[in-house]
């Protein structure tokens, strides 16, 4: 994550978006601004493997 002006944070603390995550942010939401970069599978970062998902999908009606 980048780093921040205190100014920034409190702006995006104003916004509704952070109340409404576990984590207190989303990476494709506006928070992704100070995002430089995902390690992993984009979809397991963002909540859902989605890959794995049709995989053991497949797995399980082949």
């Amino acid at each position: 994550m980048k780093n921040y002006f205190s100014f920034s944070l409190y702006f995006y603390l104003d916004k509704k978006e952070p109340y409404d995550k576990a984590g207190t942010y989303a990476i494709q939401g506006y928070f992704s601004r100070y995002i430089v970069g995902i390690e992993g599978d984009y979809y397991n970062v963002m909540g859902l493997p989605i890959g794995r998902l049709y995989r053991e999908h497949l797995r399980d009606y082949i």
